[in-house]
């Protein structure tokens, strides 16, 4: 049986993988952009175009634009009580600053978010997955209309120094730019500084029209420690210091320009964040904290004409709208024609904003500039409406008047809005104005929410062609493996992983299950278990060793239950932290101990039983007894490293704290690691962990030799090692590995773990220990249960290592140890690993398990890609059927980002192709 699994399933591999690259193109398409740029040409005329000397837009309420971006600047962190920019707040305590919630729509990554800042769109879920492609140039705004571009045909000069993305997506628009990596989260210092370093020089010069500034150090300080990191206020402190830096310098030059040039408008400071955070300093997903950035709008105009002390056109209410901290709340793209009306250029064609009034109200002297604003708004919305086909022009009614109140069609809202406007310009009034602003402001209301349900179009021909291929490849898997291990009598285990399977696969249709899977496979594996521990009852002759299988089941259960609450809310880590503060150290160095002793253990025994690894001459011996000793003193110190650089990493070379301390007087004496910073550190951390690994392979290839020359030849060991077994053709066939394979494979479990625990959060040190408990009380049992068992053992790993179906919960902390630059394809292996530690664990578990024979192998992975072949495919049939859903972008496209992920990277590239690499070098080396 299993006799043609690799051919087979490479030939399926190919058919999932071109079913899912169709799939995902039609599923993820890049939104349809109407083309070309808006100019002046196609701009309807004004009410009143009789009267002479109108400018074909607006009059410019500024000359000179500021853009500070923030990277994850939570609105909180300026609004709230506990804010460090003390200069922001002050402006607008004093009413010389207009502030506002900008809210933002999932995904909240940068890339998307500076395409909704620019070009007034929604932009495409896949720009969340091309977020991390710093050298992608696939998704530029070069062809898309955006207020930059039109900045740039209106001969204005822009700079720009921050994040490089904005040079990615804009080529060729900035006259002096210097750019900076976005995803090196671990510097928090340099990456702003190499921002602030150009304020004065470049503001000084005054060879500019509009400068955009973006800082990504208080993003990277809410990655490495959360909102609530030590080094979160100093940061908003350090950020306040530049902007009222440049605030301070503007005002000075624009003092100086009113006086030589009395036409000169003034500077406009822009302060703003491209998405916030949530409470564990990540973002991508679509919670409250994600999805409101703050938005203040700033200029030395308004300390001449404060808020108090202006008065307003009454031209509508602004009481009404909703507030955060007090303060109105508007959507994100409504700053792209917000920009364009104050600088007077036409507003991009894609745009979904509407114009935020209020610093119109404040500027404005006449309110004919108010509603032409209001008036170029609607006409450019309602001309995205009929070309997007979500209006059709010939619906607009023949009277405006007679039928606007029984008529609600946009189009009647907007025929009735420029009626008005055409009344006001006959006759002006106070209350025309207000009655016409009202309708242009419900009319572009309407719009927007009407634009915003578009946010794509589906390929449907390539996503039904992809799904099919996908439902092909997982029904012929399937009948492979049902073939191949086909019995008259099924098992309880293969009933219960069949049902396991079903039920899991009809969750995915449900929203709510996809946000809450983590409780699924907690189910699943406390189900199994306690069917485990029901099966001992029935076999009361089933003790192994000196221990029961009752013990070993209810164990299990609770070391289930430990991990499920580690990372839940207030669980038991924190439980134990108020306990016992800084534990987390003493549990981390307990993880790396246990691990080296744990392999120290392994390799004694490796040579116990089979006097081929002992006594084939003296020569022979020593090497051995030489491999094994290097190995464990390699990977012995290898574990002290790990530790050295968790402790830097978390304590200040300034202030170690007592932890630190009492850690680093246990390890004094180490020069070798006296004058290297945290990247050489890492990187001395990669070369003995490889030096272990080749430590291995040397032990492997020794040991082989001297069984070689055992001309006796002792099956002992190999049959101890198999007593499980009791089938005379399963013996044979697990003679075709070499003996002991799994045992190595074992030892290179206990190898990798320092290596997982590095890439892990420091806290989750512990789980480690908890996973090698578990490891060693599971049971023998059948390759296809096993599969099943490991795959529920992996998913429980990934969600309670703190991690679910939300792009928030990605953590780039661990993603750049031993990296100086950015490398995509490197920072996205580190991304993976640092993720998926904990079921790369199982998954090398697993390992072991199945590599006692190559049918068992066989039988092992075939399993796997049946149960990963069938929940990719159901997950495309749920998204298929739900892509008008509510959650479509919010809940099913971030977990079908990460299905992608389980199957390709997890199943695919690490559990079958590396666990063959692995498993075939140990066994013919």
């Amino acid at each position: 049986m299993f006799a043609r699994a690799p051919q087979w399933l490479f030939g399926l591999v190919i058919i999932q993988l071109i079913g899912l690259a169709l799939f995902c193109r039609g599923f993820f398409p890049y939104k349809v952009y109407l083309p070309g740029f808006a100019t002046e040409e196609g701009l309807p005329p004004w009410p009143d175009s009789n009267q002479p000397g109108l400018p074909p837009i607006i009059e410019p309420e500024f000359d000179r634009l500021v853009l500070i971006v923030i990277d994850a600047l939570r609105n909180d962190f300026i609004l709230g009580d506990d804010s460090g920019f003390d200069f922001v707040r002050a402006q607008i305590e004093r009413g010389s600053a207009l502030p506002f919630t900008a809210k933002a729509t999932a995904p909240t990554v940068t890339m998307p978010r500076i395409k909704a800042m620019t070009t007034g769109t929604v932009p495409s879920f896949l720009d969340a997955v091309l977020n991390i492609a710093e050298a992608d140039t696939s998704s530029s705004l070069e062809y898309q209309d955006n207020w930059v571009y039109q900045f740039k045909a209106y001969n204005k000069t822009l700079h720009f120094f921050g994040d490089d993305t904005w040079i990615r997506l804009l080529p060729d628009i900035f006259t002096k730019h210097d750019g900076t990596t976005s995803f090196y989260v671990s510097d928090t210092v340099e990456v702003d500084k190499n921002v602030t370093r150009h304020i004065y020089p470049v503001f000084e010069e005054q060879d500019w029209d509009a400068v955009i500034l973006h800082y990504l150090g208080l993003d990277h300080v809410g990655h490495l420690g959360g909102p609530d990191s030590p080094l979160m206020r100093p940061k908003q402190i350090e950020m306040d210091h530049a902007i009222e830096s440049i605030y301070t310098i503007v005002a000075k030059q624009d003092a100086q320009r009113l006086e030589t040039e009395p036409t000169s408008k003034g500077t406009l400071l822009v302060v703003c964040g491209d998405h916030g955070m949530n409470d564990l300093g990540n973002h991508g997903g679509s919670s409250e904290g994600e999805t409101s950035p703050a938005l203040v709008f700033l200029s030395p105009r308004f300390e001449t004409r404060p808020i108090l002390k202006k008065p307003r056109h009454k031209l509508f209410s602004v009481d009404d709208r909703e507030k955060a901290f007090g303060f109105p709340v508007v959507d994100q793209t409504d700053l792209v024609p917000t920009l364009a009306a104050l600088f007077s250029v036409p507003i991009p064609k894609n745009s979904l904003g509407k114009i935020i009034p209020d610093l119109f109200l404040r500027l404005s002297s006449d309110a004919r500039n108010v509603l032409r604003a209001f008036q170029l708004n609607a006409h450019q919305m309602s001309i995205l409406l009929r070309k997007t086909g979500s209006l059709n022009a010939s619906n607009m009614p023949a009277s405006i008047e007679n039928q606007f109140e029984v008529d609600g069609s946009d189009n009647s809202l907007l025929g009735h809005a420029e009626s008005l406007h055409a009344a006001y310009a006959r006759s002006p009034s106070d209350e025309m104005a207000a009655k016409t602003a009202a309708g242009y402001l419900k009319f572009l209301s309407l719009a927007q929410a009407e634009l915003g349900k578009k946010a794509s179009d589906y390929g449907l021909t390539d996503m039904m062609v992809g799904l099919t291929l996908l439902v092909l490849c997982a029904v012929a898997i399937l009948w492979y493996l049902f073939q191949c291990t086909f019995s008259r009598h099924w098992h309880t285990s293969k009933i219960l992983v069949c049902i396991s399977v079903g039920t899991y696969a009809a969750s995915m249709f449900a929203s709510s299950f996809i946000e809450e899977e983590r409780l699924i496979w907690f189910f699943y594996s406390q189900t199994l278990f306690a069917l485990l521990l029901a099966k001992c009852f029935c076999r009361h002759d089933a003790l192994q060793g000196s221990y029961s299988p009752y013990f070993g089941s209810i164990l299990q259960l609770v070391l289930l239950r430990i991990t499920f609450s580690w990372n839940q809310g207030d669980g038991l880590y924190s439980t134990l932290v108020n306990w016992m503060p800084g534990i987390e150290w003493h549990m981390l160095a307990l993880a790396l101990l246990t691990h080296v002793m744990l392999a120290a253990y392994k390799v004694r025994t490796l040579g116990r039983g089979n006097p081929a690894h002992t006594q084939v001459g003296s020569n022979a011996g020593a090497i051995q007894w030489l491999c094994r000793g290097g190995l464990v003193s390699l990977l012995g110190f290898q574990a002290v490293l790990v530790l050295l650089y968790k402790l830097r990493e978390a304590f200040p070379a300034d202030a170690p704290g007592p932890i630190y301390s009492y850690y680093l007087d246990l390890l004094a004496g180490m020069d070798i690691v006296a004058g290297l910073d945290q990247v050489e550190l890492a990187r001395l951390i990669y070369n003995y962990a490889g030096a272990t690994l080749f430590a291995l392979g040397a032990l492997r290839f020794v040991n082989l030799r001297a069984e070689g020359l055992d001309i006796v030849g002792d099956d002992s060991y190999i049959h101890e090692q198999q007593e499980e077994e009791s089938n005379p053709r399963q013996i044979h066939q697990q003679q075709q590995c070499a003996p002991a394979t799994n045992l190595y494979v074992e030892l290179l479990l206990y190898i990798l773990t320092p290596l997982m625990i590095l890439f892990s959060r420091t806290h989750n040190a512990a789980l480690f220990i908890v996973y090698a408990i578990q490891w060693h009380y599971l049971r023998a049992m059948p390759p296809w249960t096993m599969a099943f068992v490991i795959t529920c053992l992996s998913q429980t790993a990934f969600f309670t290592t703190g991690h679910s179906n939300s792009i928030a919960t990605v953590d780039l902390s661990n993603a750049y140890i031993g990296v100086t630059g950015y490398n995509t394809l490197l920072i996205g292996a580190l991304t993976y690993f640092s993720n998926w530690a904990g079921s790369i664990w199982w998954a090398v578990a697993g390992w072991t398990w199945s590599a006692k024979s190559v049918a068992a192998w066989r039988e092992y992975i075939v399993t796997q890609s049946a149960i990963y072949g069938v929940f990719l495919a159901t997950l495309s049939i749920s998204v298929t059927m739900l892509r008008e859903h509510l959650f479509v972008w919010t809940v099913f496209s971030p977990k079908y980002l990460y299905q992608m992920s389980w199957t390709l990277l997890y199943h695919w590239c690490t559990q079958t192709l590396v666990g063959a690499l692995i498993i075939i070098f140990l066994s013919d080396i």
